[in-house]
């Protein structure tokens, strides 16, 4: 089977690593399947991976360059053909896809939007958020992080991500916000998730922050889960005078 990635990058050199959402490691070999492009003059940033192990039922799907991730999902596997590790586009069929000549180059002409989700990479988020940008797992835009040295949850825990400006001026109480989370996968690679709407953002300040994920446990204990000296970007939105 084939599984395929738009990267927001051309020219990259990216792993693929597919985990049993029940338990063990990687299930396609030890150090998982190469992504390249096939033809990245004409699909920049379409990557594919063979992957000749037989698999079926629910993976999570990581896509790592060096050894940070820089996109996950889950993917429904179901025997051979290709599939489509996206923004909404797995999500929402969840289901191998026949990419014909025609369907391709409705995939290439879509190639400027960005499918990839914001999450950590190299200590920065990958994206930058806009103020005013819903984020809705709903729409293929959450933010999540994933983790595998970290305690088994129950999925019950409070997940809080806290960002304080890092550009603001001495003199002034440098800008911080608040979001409050969801564990998506409790066990094996944890997978933590936040969603914040268009009102919430549109509270924050543009600049650069620097945040942390904690967890709080169930007797009141915290650990952190992302961070310290993790970054984010907050940029203007021109609807909103850039202010």
């Amino acid at each position: 089977m084939n599984i395929a990635y738009w990267h927001f990058r051309t020219g990259e050199s990216l792993t693929l690593k597919l985990y049993p959402l029940t338990s063990g490691g990687v299930a396609n070999g030890v150090t998982g399947d190469a992504l390249a492009e096939p033809d990245a003059v004409n699909r920049p940033g379409y990557y594919v991976a063979t992957v000749t192990e037989s698999l079926t039922g629910l993976y999570m799907a990581r896509i790592l360059r060096a050894d940070a991730v820089v996109a996950m999902g889950l993917l429904n596997l179901e025997g051979t053909g290709t599939y489509i590790l996206g923004n909404g586009l797995n999500s929402l069929a969840g289901l191998p896809v026949t990419l014909s000549s025609a369907g391709l180059a409705q995939l290439a002409a879509s190639a400027t939007i960005t499918l990839s989700v914001p999450t950590l990479q190299n200590g920065h988020l990958s994206l930058s958020l806009i103020r005013g940008d819903s984020y809705l797992a709903e729409h293929g835009r959450a933010i999540e992080f994933s983790r595998e040295t970290f305690p088994d949850l129950d999925g019950e825990e409070e997940v809080t991500l806290t960002a304080r400006m890092l550009d603001a001026p001495d003199s002034e109480e440098p800008p911080t916000f608040t979001l409050s989370g969801s564990i998506v996968v409790a066990e094996g690679v944890k997978v933590v998730r936040f969603e914040p709407t268009s009102a919430q953002s549109s509270a924050w300040t543009p600049g650069r922050y620097e945040f942390d994920v904690e967890i709080e446990f169930a007797d009141g204990n915290t650990a952190t889960f992302v961070g310290p000296n993790a970054t984010l970007r907050v940029l203007a939105d021109v609807t909103q005078n850039g202010s």
